[in-house]
């Protein structure tokens, strides 16, 4: 009988898991187009914040996975995808809005408990919605110099935490077009540094032959934001 019943236990917290992280295909509008997304709830129907995960050119990085490990934090979990013909940067920063925008409408969630974790192209909306827009609880910036120029853009504007991680040797390959993101890191990092603004930064160790695709998975840096998440969201 307690074998049974240790079964049914166990079942019981499959099913919670697996609902805990679902990626569910969802889709909004922005500037007149149909925007797909994927939504992962949480399993606490009472949560009050939000993360939403912005991917690299081409829909790279660990979209679904990310979804899912926001979910499995206990945030409502959304990764737009943006269309790979979408080019212009203020098409780009329209549809980061307007995904702030659903989570503030169709989820209830206030905008000032909503995070970004954007990834490399992602993780330079997340920064330039940062200091453009602003308002939210904290940005996550993932393999990024942090603007389409690079550099320390808005370092002197900005007011939102920021978390800001990179592999050691994300300094250039096919995948970046060349380009050095450590090298780009550190020169945001200085400008935040130099205008005292609130920061974590954190060089990751050489990811196999190309440090950049370091995010294509979750792996062990998630416990970083996870604990930048709980900090700025408790």
């Amino acid at each position: 009988m307690k074998y049974f019943s240790l079964i049914f236990l166990l079942l019981l917290s499959s099913i919670s898991q697996s609902h805990a992280t679902e990626a569910k295909k969802i889709s909004f509008n922005s500037n007149g187009k149909n925007i797909d997304a994927y939504l992962c709830e949480p399993d606490i129907n009472t949560t009050k914040s939000a993360v939403i995960y912005l991917h690299g050119s081409h829909r790279s990085g660990a979209i679904v996975e990310t979804c899912k490990a926001i979910a499995a934090q206990g945030y409502f979990g959304l990764a737009p995808l943006r269309p790979n013909n979408m080019k212009k940067l203020e098409e780009m920063m329209r549809l980061t809005k307007d995904s702030v925008l659903y989570a503030e409408s169709s989820l209830g969630i206030s905008k000032d408990n909503i995070s970004l974790i954007g990834y490399s192209q992602g993780g330079a909306l997340a920064y330039r919605y940062s200091v453009a827009v602003g308002g939210i609880k904290s940005g996550v910036i993932l393999g990024s110099g942090a603007s389409p120029k690079g550099g320390r853009w808005g370092t002197k504007k900005i007011n939102v935490p920021l978390l800001i991680m990179v592999a050691e040797n994300d300094t250039g390959s096919s995948t970046t077009y060349g380009r050095n993101f450590l090298k780009e890191t550190k020169q945001l990092v200085k400008g935040l540094e130099e205008n005292n603004k609130i920061h974590r930064y954190i060089v990751l160790p050489p990811y196999g032959a190309d440090g950049h695709k370091i995010f294509w998975e979750v792996g062990d840096y998630w416990n970083e934001i996870s604990a930048f998440l709980k900090q700025h969201h408790q």
